[in-house]
């Protein structure tokens, strides 16, 4: 992890569904990120599960092209785990975090590729 490839995500996720073990696994990762608001530790968490470059591939509501990160049992994962840690926190904080997480990765990827040209 994080995941480079989308069918690697994919296969991740539908194991996960089915197997405790690997979902307590997962888990325990991402309960030691340290963060100290919502936000940060949602951004941090997609980000050690997701590559960017898997990323830009997901939507929050999918696309013809584009699959749905809600369907993801990592993202219900990822929810659980945030509103474990801020119990001050929304679901509707985390879903807006993660819908931007998504939108941006393109940005993201296009920075990247041109700060490595430069």
């Amino acid at each position: 992890m994080p995941f480079r490839s989308l069918f690697e995500l994919q296969e991740f996720d539908d194991r996960l569904s089915i197997d405790e073990q690997l979902r307590a696994e997962l888990k325990l990762k991402l309960d030691g990120i340290s963060a100290s608001d919502l936000p940060s530790y949602t951004r941090l968490a997609i980000k050690s599960v997701i590559d960017d470059n898997v990323a830009k591939h997901l939507t929050w509501r999918g696309t013809r092209h584009k699959l749905s990160i809600q369907s993801f049992t990592i993202c219900s994962v990822i929810k659980e785990l945030a509103l474990n840690k801020f119990s001050n926190g929304t679901e509707v904080e985390i879903n807006r975090v993660i819908q931007q997480h998504f939108v941006h990765a393109q940005d993201w990827v296009n920075k990247r590729e041109k700060t490595l040209k430069n």
